[in-house]
């Protein structure tokens, strides 16, 4: 079922995965690592079929396209009209119901939160009250259980040990 719905996924073999935890472990203690560690791991996903600018962001495409969820990414750019922030591009717009949001509904994705990208989210909805705009950080309950939920159904899905920095071939265009 999974090669029908990422077709141009490869399945995961034994080699790669034991590969994959010897270069997480080489990449732990490699300094520039650490340093694209905290701008994210953004890139080009082959199974998912667009640009992402994160693994959760990438996990979360998985879900959606294993579930049959027509979504856009980063389509939408709306206008703020405040002094700090003067568009705000959300990450997903859900075009189908899904697990505890319902179409039409914008989701945000983050690995944490911090406080510009929170008044920056702030400021979306005081200038858009109609618009449904929902934070899902790595750390909430509901990240939590969506993982679990869907971890072990996805191949592809991206840890520590295995994602696009430390495994590109899995992940990037041929």
């Amino acid at each position: 079922m999974y090669q029908k719905i990422f077709v141009n996924a490869p399945l995961v073999t034994r080699d790669v995965v034991e590969r994959s935890s010897f270069t997480a472990t080489k990449t732990m203690l490699d300094t520039d690592a650490l340093i694209f560690q905290n701008r994210g791991y953004y890139g080009f996903r082959r199974d998912v079929g667009h640009f992402v600018r994160s693994t959760i962001e990438a996990n979360f495409c998985r879900m959606l396209k294993l579930n049959n969820i027509h979504y856009e990414y980063e389509k939408e750019i709306f206008k703020l009209n405040d002094k700090d922030f003067h568009a705000y591009i959300p990450d997903i717009k859900l075009l189908d119901n899904f697990e505890y949001w319902k179409l039409g509904t914008y989701i945000e994705l983050k690995q944490t939160i911090g406080d510009e990208s929170l008044r920056k989210i702030n400021v979306f909805k005081l200038c858009y009250p109609d618009k449904i705009i929902n934070v899902l950080e790595q750390r909430s309950d509901i990240w939590r259980r969506l993982k679990r939920k869907y971890m072990h159904l996805i191949p592809l899905w991206e840890t520590g040990s295995q994602n696009i920095k430390v495994t590109p071939s899995l992940y990037c265009r041929d």
